[in-house]
């Protein structure tokens, strides 16, 4: 049987920590609506470098 795996034993910087404990409490609205905001940044992301490199990707 392979070994468990062990949590991060490393510090945790406290921006982070602190972005864990607001999607803990955040309601399903503000969930789905970081979400979205999420996906359409990606999605304009995707977008931008679509009309850099075209269809064909960097080959």
């Amino acid at each position: 049987m392979p070994p468990k795996k062990r949590q991060s034993i490393g510090q945790v910087h406290p921006k982070t920590r602190r972005e864990k404990v607001m999607r803990a409490c955040e309601t399903p609205e503000q969930h789905d609506a970081r979400l979205e905001q999420s996906r359409l940044r990606m999605s304009a992301s995707r977008a931008i470098e679509h009309l850099k490199y075209g269809e064909t990707g960097s080959n």
